[in-house]
């Protein structure tokens, strides 16, 4: 996956992650690895990733989910720091 993915390394704890849009246009971190614990799909939307939940009513999401693609995790799920960036 590319989707002009750009990797940085968070700041509280360095792992590499992404950000993607979110429905509501909000920036989320993600982590770069594909895993089966993951409840978001991410998309390239002219460029950029987008990333939607499963639970999202999204028709893309429903075809990902019936190929049973890749889905990816909020890197807020795996920091050790998280609570120091929710606001």
């Amino acid at each position: 996956m590319s989707y002009g993915m750009q990797i940085k390394a968070c700041r509280s704890c360095g792992a590499a992650i992404f950000f993607a849009s979110t429905e509501s246009g909000k920036a989320i971190p993600m982590d770069p690895q594909p895993t089966a614990q993951g409840n978001m799909y991410v998309f390239d939307l002219e460029g950029d990733p987008v990333a939607l939940s499963e639970q999202s009513g999204d028709v893309r999401v429903q075809a990902e989910r019936k190929n049973h693609a890749r889905r990816y995790r909020s890197h807020f799920a795996t920091c050790p720091r998280a609570s120091e960036h929710r606001r």
